[in-house]
């Protein structure tokens, strides 16, 4: 019977009510104990991280956190708020995700994370953050360790997601990144956008296992590369894990594949358009494809069919792109050209269009 309102509590009761708890508690703790042989954690068990591990986690820190400042700030001056907002917050993120910091380091990314959220203008809660960032770069490496170490804890502090929470959480994000990324060729962008979601996810949860492997590989994967090649690996795992289908094969297990995919784009860029043959053949099918594309929208109502729209209307574009250079006699780029518009046309088929026709065909079940 605990249950009395704070401000009709008199302070001798209410310490006498812990108290209570505290002798069920220890009760049963005893009984825990005996049962299963287990030993009291009396005192806080810390094991500092090996200096070695202290040292590269530094560096990595003055490499990651100079490069999210430089990046807000150049985002700042171009105007591109929003991509600075999410850069300033990954100099925190990022830090919380490879070090697992505790203590002080723990307790001040938070802080300013929570900062970053705050509803007042970007071009106000930005700088801030800088200022936070560059604060925390400051700080020599032998406080920055004291907030580095292992500690045994029966419970986590974190949420451990499942597939499907990551589905209602990424949804939005993801389609953002298609719309506004991915669909206006904004690469750099879907990029940022992306990287600040997988982030932001690692510093607020455990990971399961399987989706920790999947997400660690596209941002190794992605790491390196040109923006635009970087956007397509990331955009597609985050829509993987979106919809809950991630693949665990290995990185030998997909070496086949990938070598497949290589050949295949090789093989478009090498088509030699300055064959009459080849672009009747390649007129042929695009004339195909747009005839099976608009023919699927016809008399369909779905609140999705405007997606369906802008990509038909990307690929007129970007097929009259082609078109130019073949009448400038530039084959390579037209080559290039229709290469770049079969992958989109693959990308949007492994993504959107199948949820686009499970939902066109169920509006058909409806109807009959």
């Amino acid at each position: 019977e605990y249950d009395c309102p704070m401000n009709t509590t008199h302070p001798e009761k209410l310490r006498a009510l812990v108290g209570n708890i505290c002798q069920v508690g220890e009760h049963f703790q005893v009984t825990f104990a005996h049962d299963f042989d287990i030993e009291y954690i009396v005192e806080p068990q810390i094991t500092p991280y090996p200096q070695e591990l202290v040292q590269r986690i530094y560096e990595d820190f003055q490499r990651t956190g100079r490069k999210a400042i430089e990046d807000a700030e150049q985002s700042l001056k171009d105007g591109n708020t929003a991509e600075a907002d999410m850069q300033a917050s990954m100099g925190f993120s990022q830090l919380l995700y490879f070090a697992s910091p505790r203590g002080y380091l723990y307790t001040e990314c938070w802080r300013c994370l929570r900062a970053l959220d705050e509803e007042i203008p970007v071009r106000e809660r930005v700088p801030r953050g800088i200022r936070d960032l560059q604060k925390m770069l400051d700080m020599p490496i032998e406080k920055f360790a004291k907030s580095l170490y292992y500690s045994e804890t029966l419970l986590s502090d974190n949420n451990v997601p499942t597939l499907r929470e990551f589905g209602e959480v990424y949804e939005e994000r993801v389609d953002r990144a298609q719309k506004y990324g991915m669909d206006k060729q904004d690469w750099p962008y879907a990029v940022t956008l992306i990287t600040w979601m997988f982030y932001q996810t690692y510093s607020q949860n455990d990971m399961p296992k399987e989706i920790d492997a999947f997400i660690r590989r596209a941002l190794e994967e992605a790491s390196g590369l040109p923006v635009k090649e970087a956007a397509a690996i990331l955009y597609k795992a985050a829509r993987s894990v979106q919809k809950g289908k991630i693949s665990e094969k290995s990185q030998e297990e997909k070496g086949g594949e990938e070598d497949e995919e290589e050949d295949s784009d090789a093989f478009l860029e090498e088509l030699d358009f300055s064959s009459a043959l080849t672009r009747k053949v390649v007129n042929a099918r695009l004339d195909e494809l747009m005839e099976r594309l608009e023919k699927g929208m016809e008399g369909q109502e779905s609140e999705h069919l405007d997606e369906m729209l802008a990509f038909t209307s990307y690929l007129r574009k970007t097929r009259s792109a082609m078109d130019e250079y073949v009448e400038q006699e530039d084959y390579e780029a037209a080559a290039r050209t229709h290469a770049s518009l079969i992958r989109s046309v693959s990308n949007f088929i492994d993504t959107k269009l199948q949820d686009l026709l499970e939902e066109l065909n169920g509006l058909d079940e409806e109807d009959d």
